[in-house]
């Protein structure tokens, strides 16, 4: 059996972001017994994550995280091998400060390490958001280590693709993966899960909300808000 090593790094407040961590998640435990490094994670989250019987928390077999001095101590071990590594899907890159620049560096590091330790490395579900220069050569870094990057719009590929990064292709959203039973009962309470965006185009996000709350009210039907 495959050894896929997970590394869980999103915002874990957020429920959308939850879905798409355990739609991944889910997906590879069946190809593979799947390895969470979960350090910093609130227990919430990854119970859910865990849930799947071939997933487990890597502290069950290692004490190294990646996340942290973890990353160095991992050059040394032998037994932290693992045939595959994914992250968690979501925006990525973005990097304007100072500190989102170091993050985004020892991304590299880890795709790096892992490399030389035999595994392949691969972002999947992402938006590679380019908002600097130091974007662009990390993105270029990056392409270098991992087996692939599969990212969520084929404008995204395109703008990749025209930096130079060959590995790169689309894939859908992990949403789409979500595998529920839909059973005919009535409902009497949704809930609605959206964030502030900014100003721009991403406003309109308000206006789907507002003619989402206006038609459940008109049904007589309560609304929760995760916001």
């Amino acid at each position: 059996m495959k050894k896929i090593l997970y590394i869980v790094a999103t915002q874990y407040e957020n429920m959308g972001d939850l879905l798409i961590n355990k739609c991944l998640v889910d997906e590879l435990a069946k190809y593979g017994k799947v390895y969470l490094d979960t350090k910093n994670v609130p227990q919430a989250f990854k119970s859910v994550l865990l849930e799947h019987p071939n997933s487990s928390e890597l502290s069950e077999v290692s004490n190294i995280s990646l996340k942290g001095k973890g990353l160095f101590l991992s050059l040394f071990s032998r037994k932290f091998k693992f045939d595959y590594v994914f992250k968690s899907p979501g925006p990525f890159g973005g990097s304007v400060t100072l500190n989102e620049k170091v993050r985004a560096f020892l991304f590299y590091i880890i795709f790096f390490t892992m490399k030389l330790k035999g595994a392949k490395s691969v972002l999947i579900g992402n938006d590679f958001i380019l908002a600097s220069k130091f974007d662009e050569s990390i993105a270029k870094l990056y392409s270098r280590v991992l087996q692939g990057i599969f990212v969520r719009s084929k404008e995204n590929v395109n703008i990749l693709r025209n930096l130079g990064v060959s590995n790169v292709d689309y894939s859908p959203d992990m949403c789409f993966m979500m595998n529920v039973e839909i059973k005919d009962v009535q409902r009497n309470r949704v809930g609605i899960s959206f964030r502030d965006m900014g100003d721009g185009p991403n406003q309109k996000i308000k206006e789907s909300v507002k003619r989402f709350v206006q038609y459940f009210t008109e049904k007589q039907i309560d609304i929760d808000y995760f916001y």
